[in-house]
């Protein structure tokens, strides 16, 4: 879908459709704002969880085995938000290559 919308707007560029590539630009950037908008619910979605998680921890800690869960769960937290920001990195990369 994205590369017919890149065809039709340089299409629409090469004939002077002004109309046309406003309307097409405004859909690209519709897009790319749902996109933004779905790694920003999960982000949020993880860090919550991340958060909820470490206040579980706390009472835990009184019997000792909160304190190595709360260091696995500081390392894992570091790991994996590495992780989603490579693959969404990544994500952007290939989009823009399929340009």
């Amino acid at each position: 879908m994205q590369q017919q919308i890149d065809k039709d707007l340089k299409e629409a560029l090469l004939a002077g459709d002004k109309a046309k590539v406003e309307t097409l630009r405004g859909l690209k950037a519709a897009i790319l704002n749902e996109a933004v908008a779905r790694n920003a619910r999960e982000a949020l979605n993880f860090h919550l969880s991340i958060l909820l998680y470490g206040l579980c921890c706390i009472p835990l800690i009184f019997i000792v085995i909160g304190i190595p869960i709360l260091v696995v769960l500081g390392i894992a937290s570091l790991v994996l938000g590495i992780i989603a920001a490579v693959k969404a990195s990544d994500d952007k990369k290939k989009s823009k290559k399929s340009k």
